[in-house]
């Protein structure tokens, strides 16, 4: 059995390299008996986690700009694009932001704040103990007064884009999905298996498949992010997100539609509040659908240039995205009905793919690909999908709990490690309409009563629904961390130990 130490933190991605990051600052004041005591336990090496391994191939991009990434500490001197140097760029190759992330780790190994172990393990289970808390991996366990669960992405839930990359030329293949990921693996069955890109036009490798046909469940596509900030847009908007309120109802709704009118007149473009409105009504299709999707982005590469125009969707993903730490600040551990939360969770849905879609540049390669006949879109394929491009969701549950029922025992038997033993003894607890667990601001995870589980944490993915958003590497966006950070803080600084 393991020597005890004062925090144990399931997993090592990013969700734990930033509460490191956190702790490594809260613990730069007055100085404690010693270094926090940490075990990692991570079964690959600990920074990156699964979306941003450092050896991915080259041509799987960010699809955020490399500016939100940093990681500064005390401890740790550079952000990414400091870090990156002569290589920075707005959207580099992902594997250099998980080495980024490893070098991040490496250095807090060295801070003078922290004593970090890596148990290179999987965590089987998660059971309270005499000395607080033990975590059971295969072939030891590990004891603490205090655990943080970080499980990030389940394992095999990537597509394997070196296989993709690595295969030969096929007739048809099949996509399941349109969104962000489906984008990469057209990029390895493309760019990954050699061809390339003169401008916008594409050069063959002849080992690329007859054509990829990418199948979308809403038939409706991402739209690209401008080219441009627009700052004088942004201030517009969150004037009007600050006024949120901790429920989506009609009234929270109305400040959005609010600050969608006031982000395009920012811009000089009047928006009919009436149209703005009925966004959501659905609209039948007209014509097939990769003739759809292909008018759609060709308007909207001109509008992510900036020649704007009055199109609803548009200005409600510049909105949404602009206005998201309001949104997110809004609703995080607030009370759900399922009146208003199936709701929201809906326009969310659409919101993202009209907010958060891949660069303008990414966009026009798609398009180019279309033109050439390479990549179709459909609605019901004719064929098995060869390549699943559907992300999990976040969360412990593989869907949200149903409104007005108990948590059945097949939900929890089907939540991957250590989450089944946790949830089975009540010691976390997931909402109605929600996948993931519910915690207090300060990461502690909460009992159905809504008492705290004594020494019991959780940040990241597996909180996913009293708080969303765990995918982004923007630090300023959820609190929970830092907070998290100050309270282990506070109480080794006072007794050299961490208590709960």
């Amino acid at each position: 059995m393991a020597e005890p130490a004062d925090l144990l933190i399931v997993g090592a991605g990013p969700s734990a390299i930033r509460a490191l990051v956190e702790l490594d600052a809260a613990l730069m004041g007055e100085p404690a008996v010693r270094p926090l005591d940490v075990v990692l336990i991570e079964p690959y090496l600990p920074g990156a986690g699964a979306v941003w391994d450092p050896d991915q191939p080259d041509h799987l991009l960010m699809n955020v700009g490399s500016g939100i990434v940093d990681f500064r500490c005390p401890s740790v001197p550079l952000s990414l694009l400091e870090w990156l140097g002569d290589e920075a760029e707005k959207y580099p190759p992902r594997n250099r932001v998980g080495r980024y992330l490893r070098w991040v780790y490496q250095r807090l190994e060295a801070s003078p704040r922290l004593a970090l172990r890596h148990a290179q393990a999987r965590a089987l289970a998660v059971r309270p103990s005499a000395e607080g808390w033990a975590v059971d991996t295969r072939d030891e366990t590990h004891l603490a007064r205090r655990v943080l669960l970080c499980t990030g992405h389940a394992e095999g839930s990537m597509p394997d884009h070196s296989a993709i990359a690595g295969g030969s030329a096929d007739g048809v293949v099949v996509v399941r999905g349109a969104a962000l990921t489906a984008f990469d693996v057209v990029a390895g069955l493309t760019v990954g298996r050699g061809g390339r890109w003169e401008g916008e036009r594409y050069v063959a490798s002849g080992r690329e498949p007859e054509r990829i046909v990418l199948a979308s469940r809403s038939g409706e596509p991402m739209l690209p992010k401008p080219e441009h900030s627009d700052h004088q847009m942004v201030d517009a908007v969150r004037a009007q997100t600050r006024r949120l309120h901790g429920v989506p109802d009609d009234r929270w709704w109305s400040v959005m539609e609010d600050a969608v009118v006031a982000g395009a007149e920012s811009a000089g473009i009047a928006l009919d509040p009436a149209q703005v409105a009925a966004v959501w009504r659905p609209v039948p299709g007209l014509g097939e659908l990769t003739s759809r999707v292909r008018t759609r982005w060709a308007e909207d590469l001109d509008r992510a240039a900036g020649r704007l125009d009055d199109d609803p969707a548009w200005w409600w993903g510049r909105t949404w995205a602009a206005g998201y730490p309001d949104v997110v600040g809004s609703l995080a551990h607030r009370p759900r009905d399922p009146v208003t939360w199936e709701r929201f969770s809906a326009r969310r849905r659409r919101l993202e793919r009209w907010a958060f879609g891949p660069p303008r540049a990414t966009v026009a390669r798609l398009a180019a690909l279309m033109d050439a006949g390479l990549l179709a879109w459909t609605h019901d394929p004719s064929e098995p999908a060869q390549v699943d491009a559907v992300t999990p969701g976040p969360g412990v549950l593989k869907a949200p709990r149903p409104w007005g029922a108990p948590l059945g025992e097949q939900a929890v038997a089907n939540a991957p490690a250590p989450w089944p033993v946790l949830l089975r003894a009540g010691q976390v607890t997931v909402r109605p309409g929600e996948p993931g667990i519910l915690t207090d601001d300060s990461a502690r995870c909460l009992r159905a009563d809504g008492s705290a589980t004594p020494g019991l944490y959780a940040l990241g993915r597996p909180t996913e629904g009293p708080i969303f958003d765990h995918d982004s590497l923007q630090r300023s966006l959820h609190p929970e961390p830092r907070r998290f950070a100050h309270l282990i803080a506070e109480r080794h600084r006072t007794t050299g130990r961490a208590h709960t």
